[in-house]
């Protein structure tokens, strides 16, 4: 995305070789329309689907193919995002978190965010923020030969979902996999304004 100024409609970044420690599909405190990013092969500190510090982004989509990445955000840092998804489709990642990096300010407000892991191995998967602000909807799917290794929350860590008279939903979908601790519909820290839902198996329906 932009620095600064000006909006863009579509940005895409692939992570295919060299070293990097951060990105951002989104801008330097710019707007953007949908954000790409795709993790096929190399390691990788962080990555973020939105923007950082302001400029708000429509629709993030994270694909983690192949490598390693420790922490991954569908949102921005301590920016918004109306549409997040991040999808695990092989790689090995330590933490997912469907909504946004909550850093020294408010933490922005992810609208929706999904989470999808088909066959992937993941420590660590929230689907809301991390620290502050609020996500509002969230859903993780879980299905084929997926390991979760850590924790598992449908909300965020130490972020709320939705707020006091406009509330919101998160819900687990699990069709396949192996999850080796305990599943919680709600915030780690933080409180659900709103419903929680966890389906297992016949009743869940997943799009991952």
């Amino acid at each position: 995305g932009s620095s600064t100024d000006g909006t863009v409609s579509t940005s895409n970044v692939t992570l295919k070789s060299g070293t990097v420690t951060n990105v951002f599909g989104g801008g330097n405190s710019a707007s953007v329309g949908t954000a790409n990013v795709t993790l096929d092969g190399i390691t990788i500190d962080t990555i973020h689907g939105g923007s950082r510090s302001s400029g708000n982004t429509t629709n993030t989509n994270v694909v983690l193919k192949s490598g390693t990445a420790t922490n991954v955000y569908g949102g921005g840092y301590d920016v918004g995002v109306t549409n997040a998804k991040v999808t695990a489709q092989g790689a090995t990642v330590t933490t997912i978190y469907g909504g946004n990096h909550g850093g020294t300010g408010d933490g922005g407000e992810t609208t929706n965010s999904t989470v999808n892991i088909n066959s992937s191995k993941v420590t660590n998967v929230y689907g809301g923020n991390m620290g502050r602000g609020t996500t509002k909807h969230t859903t993780i799917n879980i299905s084929g030969a997926s390991t979760i290794t850590g924790k598992l929350y449908g909300g965020g860590y130490r972020s709320a979902i939705a707020k006091s008279g406009d509330t919101g939903s998160t819900t687990i979908n699990i069709t396949g996999g192996t999850i080796s601790r305990d599943i919680y519909g709600g915030s780690e820290d933080s409180v659900v304004y709103g419903n929680t839902n966890i389906n297992i198996g016949k009743d869940a329906v997943t799009d991952s």
